[in-house]
């Protein structure tokens, strides 16, 4: 289903689930990291919402520590690269919400 979901809108979704509380905590509870298209997005949706639950605090600027560091040393550098991606593009906030909102809402039909 995420197929309906453009990449710069998934891309999007990470950057503000690693960046936004409010985004963060308002999709916690509504998508599940198996949505994403790979299996390195699912692991890494895991690891946000993980850090979200336990300590209520976005990933932000521990990006490195938390994130990277929760793969195998053989998938890092494909991990560093994603992140770099997705922190080095510009995204409206209110766009990739709405599309996640969109989407959201028809998976729950």
């Amino acid at each position: 289903m995420i197929e309906n979901i453009s990449d710069d809108v998934q891309d999007g979704a990470f950057y503000f689930l690693l960046t936004d509380k409010k985004f963060l905590q308002i999709c916690r509870t509504k998508l599940s990291p198996i949505l994403f298209k790979s299996p390195i997005q699912q692991k890494i949706c895991r690891i946000i919402f993980d850090f979200w639950d336990k300590y209520q605090n976005i990933v932000d600027s521990n990006v490195d520590e938390i994130i990277v560091s929760a793969f195998k040393e053989d998938e890092q550098n494909l991990v560093i690269q994603y992140l770099t991606k997705i922190f080095s593009a510009k995204y409206v906030k209110e766009y990739i919400y709405d599309k996640i909102d969109l989407f959201i809402q028809k998976i729950n039909f």
